[in-house]
C-alpha cells in the first residue's frame, strides 16, 4: 500500500475545517418575507419594531424605535414585537400607565407602548391592558387603533368589531 501524498492530506484537512466552520450544508431560513399571509406581523429589526402591510405590494411600516428609547426589541411570537425594559420585571396580567406611555407585562418583562403626541394612555380594566388611547371624538378606529388603507389596525387587547370593522373592541 502507497503512502498518501502531502497534498491529498492537506486538502482532507482543509476540507474538514470547512466543513466545520462552514456547517453541514444546511442553509440559513430564508429572512422573514411581507406578504399576505404575515399582513400586521411583527418583527425585530436593528432594534425597532417592524411591521408588515400587506396591502397593495407588501412593505413594511417602521414601528416603535425601542434601541432609541434604551429599550430592547423582543419578538414575543412569530406575529408580535415589542419594545421591553430588561432593567424591570413583573408578574404576569400587570398593566399600568406610567407618564403617557403603556406598559404590560410580557414574559416577566415590562412591554412599553409610548402613546406620542396624539394620545393618551388609558388603563382598560375591561381588556386587561394598557393602552394608548385617542381622546379625539372623530379618532379613527373607535380611538383603540390606526386607520390604514387596508382597514384598521386594532392596538394590543382590542379587536376588531364583529358587527362593524371601522371600530376596534376590547378583547382579543
Amino acid at each position: 500500500m502507497g503512502r498518501t501524498p502531502a497534498w491529498a492530506t492537506c486538502m482532507t484537512f482543509v476540507s474538514a475545517i470547512a466543513f466545520i466552520a462552514c456547517g453541514s450544508g444546511d442553509s440559513e431560513p430564508e429572512p422573514w418575507q411581507c406578504s399576505t399571509d404575515t399582513n400586521r406581523w411583527e418583527r425585530c429589526d436593528n432594534g425597532e419594531v417592524l411591521w408588515c402591510h400587506a396591502v397593495g405590494t407588501p412593505h413594511f411600516h417602521s414601528g416603535a424605535k425601542c434601541a432609541l428609547a434604551g429599550l430592547t426589541c423582543t419578538e414575543l411570537n412569530e406575529r408580535d414585537a415589542v419594545c421591553t425594559d430588561e432593567s424591570t420585571t413583573c408578574n404576569p396580567g400587570e398593566f399600568r400607565c406610567d407618564g403617557n406611555s403603556a406598559i404590560n407585562c410580557v414574559d416577566g418583562l415590562a412591554a412599553i407602548r409610548p402613546c406620542g403626541t396624539l394620545k393618551v394612555c388609558l388603563v382598560d380594566d375591561a381588556a386587561g391592558v394598557a393602552t394608548c388611547y385617542d381622546e379625539r371624538p372623530e379618532a379613527a378606529c373607535g380611538g383603540h387603533g390606526d386607520l390604514y388603507a387596508s382597514g384598521c389596525v386594532c392596538d394590543e387587547g382590542y379587536r376588531l368589531d364583529t358587527a362593524d370593522d371601522s371600530v376596534c373592541v376590547a378583547g382579543r
